[in-house]
């Protein structure tokens, strides 16, 4: 395994990673709209004062994490993939660690995200790292409508 900021030039292996991570639940990436993150990862994230790190096994991307600041206090994680069959081999134990560390050495006090109510796996996942969970949205922004929590972890 190797961990390392992603570039624009990683956009293609990670539209595909994320691609079939939603079809698990009859998604479909769409770049046109709501994935379009994903075609300018320095951009939107890199130069936006965040970090995206991947993961990579074989020279290939296993995994995602990325992280925003929403405020000098806070952080948010975004985009936090990992391809199913390597689920529970530690990749996200790994990609997680790197975001703590991020925000710990800047100074931030929370790390917050929204996952989908349907990622059971990764909601337990949260949980089992200390994140609380808090309020629900319901969105209409996708191909199909879907309800997001919201987890939080003070640092």
């Amino acid at each position: 395994m190797f961990v390392r900021l992603a570039n624009n030039n990683d956009k293609e292996q990670i539209v595909k990673l994320v691609d079939t991570c939603y079809k698990i639940y009859g998604d479909n990436v769409n770049t046109n709209n709501y994935d379009r993150d994903l075609i300018d990862i320095e951009t939107k994230y890199l130069h936006k004062g965040g970090v995206f790190y991947v993961v990579e096994k074989d020279f290939r991307i296993a995994g995602t994490i990325a992280a925003i600041p929403l405020s000098a206090q806070e952080i948010e994680i975004k985009r936090f993939y990992v391809y199913p069959e390597l689920w529970g081999n530690g990749y996200a134990d790994i990609l997680f660690g790197y975001v703590k560390n991020y925000a710990v050495n800047n100074n931030y006090k929370k790390i917050s995200l929204w996952t989908d109510i349907r990622y059971e796996r990764a909601q337990a996942f949260y949980k089992n790292n200390g994140f609380k969970s808090g309020e629900q949205k319901n969105m209409d922004d996708a191909d199909n409508p879907y309800t997001l929590v919201k987890y939080e972890l003070p640092l």
